[in-house]
């Protein structure tokens, strides 16, 4: 349903602003602010609105719509340029100043010879080449310049605190040595031999999981936060988190760049392709390099293919593989291993070696970046892309002392949850050995599948004398097998160490004592086929046209099974997986099959069995996420100067960096295993109250919003702007009109046509319109209705596929490509093959092309869901990348005392002092405006419909949670945590009504005006000088990019056809006429 509803202040006159399909669009007054120099000649014709209302019509869509809003009257800050593309040039010019000419500068230097010899001395020390040879060293404060390579090692498993670093510039080397490192007395630690761990350090890290500091707690100093500089790293987050001043709650204005996250962006690969590049590196070490796969499908990528072009445009994301991969040199990184050491003692010992292995990681990250940052200003060519990376890695995330309560309190539950979970199988093992004599054992189907099998009491020899007299009985000798006399079941769960027996829900007998069915129908395990059930022969025509399994007598065959095979009267089936019927089952008690217990499907004989299942859930977050949570990294404020006022409980205060990798995938999507991962609070979920933590500091608020439907509404944009409407497609009505309770926006009309739930419908959708095929919708309505044949559920899916993507034409001429057509979906669908398919794909908005992998010259007609699914999901980071470069130049401009904390996709939040929580929520709505606006624009619509130009609720709250009146208990948390404030944007203009706005907004941002004033008058499209090369060449890059224009008509009523005989009179027409495949082409091209 639409972000804004009729709630926030219907009204009953109506809206200012309609468009030709009567949905309401910004009043005059933001329309205006917004677009103020809109072309007149980009709105609908006559026959595109005719043909839009047909389609709509027979979509039985036309004329539903929501009740209109009120409409809003706000004061925006005027636009930084002409157009709102040209303000989003300036911005995003201004913030990557003056980074993007240190890093280009850098990027074209040599770094300085390494130094072989390294001082002993705390802090850091700078090394200046001499002229006879050797080097000069000076103890510095920090390095110095505005532009170096930075690598941190740690003794990971003593401390999470540096112990030594390096960091190169164009004229000098620098090498950092923890003090604590050289204050530590090496006869204590060495009086025994070099091997001996240092006990204290051991001792401290057992003792309390939150204390990460061992015999280390020096942060790396870097700098004044108010010095401009770039700070290169390959996973540079990494090294981040050990720099002090980042800890400040006052931001650094250091910018952090990533190798790892360029390369990605450039050169990455995909999830599909990473296993068959390695399985081909692997072939290429063993001297076999003739490699042919079959081509692969749309649903199964990993198949292998028939074009390996694409092996050799990209490589994995490690150092050591990239180092190869552009410049052909091997790095030896077998020193690594060193620091895994629980001595420290060693690092001195090894001191030279040590620092000039970390050394050789600075200059191979060097090489690297050389090669991938201007190839990524080629990819990513709007200064915004790159503005908005540096803003993503200065993530910062504040937590209290509960942060260590948590960790106790979930561990503790888990603790107590495992003991019942244990105690009451052994109970169930126990009954089981009572059964060991009994006669009805082997009628039981779950006990007699238990390998009962007994070793004998081995007995000494009797004693007998000379005459034969029995001296001594025989009696059990001392030495015996263990637990003689049990079966063999019994006496693979014993532990001898512990004395007693060990039992967990993970265990292959687990199923059989607690009997479990499936469908009513005990299950069998089999190795060939994982866990399976069985059903009695005369029950097999409940089962249809299902295939039993087949099983083998033969012990060399791969489906011997002795029982099974041997069995006449009953017939075998798999439990059905989620992935697929082909996949065995490892365990009928993981997670997926919680819902099949709910459901009855899953069943069992022994009534504590749901009880421990539930119990197990329970557990599976925390069992999941517990070594990440509890490896977090936080800076305490007794360590270092954080900035932030004591609260009034004398509770600590402490500070979290994400080790955000800003790039991490394909898509550039950012990727962080802990924060960006983490669930949301649940009822039966222990730990699942983990984003609770971060806590705003006294006198801070966190306020932050998530972008209703992001990439929902991105691509039916692309749909709608082939008629240069929005809402003109069936797709983008229902995005922006439908209603949940109507049953009209698409989740609620994909459950109809499925027959499923509206939440399930959800998975449906977005798994489509990332290019997921028939194959997988199928699967997906097995895993939610398990009951469903696999007919049944192909069916529904291609009846989904027909009505939504609809039907596919050959790549016939004049059309000379495949499209879609006759479904509610066609026009978007079409749209993002258009994107995929074309020859330098890139996304509409910010122009980021797709990774080298993934170019359709190097792959052919292959990973098509993965092109399409980056089309997407990248142009979705485009809308991030634009909302956090309009909300830095707001909050600047406002003097708003804040900073981003994190984004998780399509979620924002921001630490802001609290006085200043209504001019962050201010600036929030703006930035969404501008970024939904120059979206519109650059797909050629001049407008903005009202329901999405702002967010639904900005949310201001004191802790980070997904919605503000979420109470977040779990099994690990029974404090309910109190309410936070949402605000619509109705509310916040009644909050900031005393606000005086234009006087708060004051002038504009100097820098940004002076920049402005450059584009006006053409002085920095031409390159104008040397200073500003890089900047040039983005400003020219960005006037070379080409706006969308509308498609002709006939191409509009191809894809609005129900019938491929439709489609093939338009044809006969278009050749009859003369067309050819290249006019043809033209209106499918942006």
């Amino acid at each position: 349903s639409s972000p804004l509803v009729a709630e926030a202040g219907a009204q009953a006159q109506a809206p200012e602003r309609v468009n030709e399909l009567g949905i309401q669009m910004l009043s005059t007054a933001l329309h205006r602010q917004v677009f103020p120099n809109a072309d007149p000649s980009r709105k609908p014709s006559i026959d595109q609105v005719r043909l839009s209302s047909r389609l709509l019509s027979r979509a039985d869509l036309l004329h539903k719509l929501q009740a209109p809003l009120e409409d809003i009257h706000l004061d925006l800050p005027s636009l930084a340029g002409k157009t709102i593309e040209q303000h989003f040039l300036v911005l995003g010019l201004e913030q990557s100043r003056p980074y993007l000419d240190y890093a280009a500068r850098f990027a074209t230097e040599e770094l300085p010879p390494t130094p072989t010899n390294w001082a002993k001395t705390p802090g850091w020390t700078k090394y200046t080449k001499l002229k006879q040879g050797g080097f000069a060293t000076e103890s510095v404060h920090t390095p110095e310049g505005d532009a170096m390579v930075f690598d941190v090692e740690v003794l990971w498993k003593l401390s999470k605190y540096p112990v030594i670093a390096t960091a190169a510039t164009s004229t000098h080397w620098y090498s950092w040595t923890s003090p604590d490192l050289l204050n530590l007395n090496a006869a204590e630690c060495k009086e025994t031999d070099s091997n001996r761990q240092y006990p204290e350090a051991i001792e401290s890290i057992n003792k309390d999981s939150s204390n990460d500091q061992g015999p280390f707690r020096t942060l790396i100093p870097m700098g004044g936060p108010a010095i401009d500089r770039v700070i290169i790293g390959h996973n540079i987050s990494y090294d981040r988190s050990r720099v002090k001043e980042e800890y400040a709650i006052e931001p650094t204005r250091f910018a952090w760049l990533d190798t790892m996250s360029l390369h990605c962006a450039i050169g990455g690969l995909s999830s599909q392709q990473r296993p068959v590049w390695i399985k081909s590196k692997k072939y290429q070490e063993a001297g076999i390099n003739s490699l042919l796969f079959d081509p692969v499908s749309d649903d199964d990528e990993s198949a292998g293919l028939l074009y390996q072009q694409w092996l050799h445009v990209s490589a994995m994301n490690s150092l050591k593989e990239l180092l190869e991969y552009y410049t052909g040199q091997i790095l030896d990184k077998s020193t690594r291993d060193s620091f895994s050491s629980e001595n420290p003692m060693e690092v001195l010992e090894d001191f030279d070696n040590l620092m000039t292995y970390c050394a050789k990681d600075v200059r191979a990250t060097h090489e690297v970046f050389a090669k991938v940052f201007h190839r990524f200003l080629k990819k990513c060519p709007h200064p915004a892309s790159f503005a908005g990376i540096l803003h993503m890695g200065r993530g910062y995330l504040t937590v209290s002392e509960d942060w260590k309560a948590y960790i106790e309190k979930a561990d503790a539950k888990a603790s107590e949850y495992q003991q019942i979970i244990e105690t009451t199988l052994v109970a169930l093992a126990e009954d089981a050995l009572k059964k060991e004599n009994d006669p009805t054992r082997d009628e039981d189907p779950w006990l007699r599948n238990l390998d009962w099998t007994a070793p004998p009491v081995l007995m000494t020899k009797p004693k007998i004398s000379k005459k034969g007299v029995v001296l001594q009985e025989s009696r059990p000798a001392k030495r015996q097998r263990k637990l003689p006399g049990k079966p063999a079941w019994y006496r693979e769960l014993w532990d001898s160490n512990a004395g007693r027996l060990r039992l967990s829900l993970s265990r292959r007998i687990t199923p059989y004592l607690l009997k479990l069915q499936w469908r009513g129908y005990p299950l069998y395990y089999s190795k060939a086929y994982g866990w399976t059930f069985v059903v009695p022969l005369e029950r097999k025509v409940e089962f249809g046209a299902q295939t039993p399994l087949e099983f083998s007598d033969n012990l060399e065959d791969k489906n011997y099974d002795k029982r099974a095979s041997c069995d006449p009267d009953h017939v075998y089936y798999r439990i059905p997986h989620k992935d697929g019927d082909d996949l065995n089952v490892g365990s009928p008690l993981g997670k997926p099959f919680i819902a099949s217990m709910e459901q009855g499907l899953l069943s069992s004989c022994v009534p504590s069995a749901t009880s421990l299942l539930n119990m197990n859930a329970s557990c599976s977050y925390w069992q999941g996420s517990r070594d990440r949570i509890r490896n977090q990294y936080v800076v305490w404020d007794d360590d270092c100067t954080l900035g932030i006022a004591s609260a009034p409980d004398a509770k600590q205060s402490g500070v979290i960096l994400p080790l955000t990798v800003v790039m991490g995938t394909i898509t550039r999507r950012a990727v962080e295993r802990t924060w960006m991962a983490a669930s949301n609070a649940k009822k039966n979920r222990i730990g699942s109250e983990l984003k609770m933590q971060i806590r705003a500091p006294k006198g801070y608020k966190i306020v932050g919003a998530d972008v209703d439907s992001q990439e929902l509404w991105i691509s039916s944009l692309l749909g709608d702007r082939q008629f240069q409407m929005h809402g003109s497609t069936p797709l983008g009505f229902m995005t922006l009109q439908g209603l949940k309770v109507l049953g009209s926006d698409l989740h609620s009309s994909t459950g109809r046509i499925l027959g499923i739930s509206r939440d399930h419908a959800k998975v449906f959708n977005y798994s489509r319109i990332y290019g997921a095929g028939l194959r997988h919708a199928t699967q997906l309505l097995l895993q939610y209705n398990p009951d469903m044949t696999r007919e049944q559920a192909k069916q529904r899916a291609q009846s989904l596929y027909r009505e939504t993507k609809g039907s596919s034409y050959s790549n016939l001429p004049p059309f000379n490509r495949e499209f879609w057509y006759g479904g509610t979906e066609s026009f978007m669908f079409n749209e993002l093959e258009r994107i995929a398919k074309s020859e330098f794909p890139r996304t509409p908005v910010l122009g980021c092309e797709i990774p080298d992998a993934l170019r359709p010259e190097t792959v052919k007609n292959d990973f098509m869901p993965s092109r399409i699914n980056w089309a997407v999901q990248s142009s979705g980071v485009d809308y991030l990348h634009l909302l956090l470069v309009s909300m830095d130049y707001l909050m600047r401009r406002m003097g708003v005392n804040g900073r981003f904390m994190i984004s998780i996709h399509d979620e924002v939040r921001f630490l802001v002092l609290e006085q200043h929580q209504y001019l962050a929520a201010y600036a929030l709505q703006v930035a969404n405006i501008w970024t939904r606006a120059v979206f519109a624009s650059r797909v050629g619509i001049d407008d903005l419909p009202l329901n999405v130009a702002f967010f639904s609720a900005v949310d201001i709250d004191h802790c980070m949670r997904k919605e503000v009146d979420m109470a977040c208990i779990t099994p690990s948390n029974d404090v309910t945590e109190p309410k936070g404030e949402s605000v619509n944007v109705y509310q916040l203009i009644d909050r900031l009504a005393l606000t005086n706005l234009p006087q708060i907004l004051g002038d504009e941002l100097e820098s940004v005006a002076d920049i402005r004033d450059q584009l006006i008058s053409n002085e920095a499209v031409s390159n104008n000088s040397e200073s500003k090369s890089s900047e040039s060449s983005l400003i020219n890059a960005f006037y070379r990019s080409e706006v969308a224009t509308s498609s002709p008509r006939w191409w509009l009523k191809v894809q609005m056809t129900t019938s491929k005989d439709d489609v093939n009179c338009i044809r006969k027409e278009l050749l009859r006429r003369g067309y050819k495949g290249d006019e043809c082409r033209v209106g499918m091209v942006v």
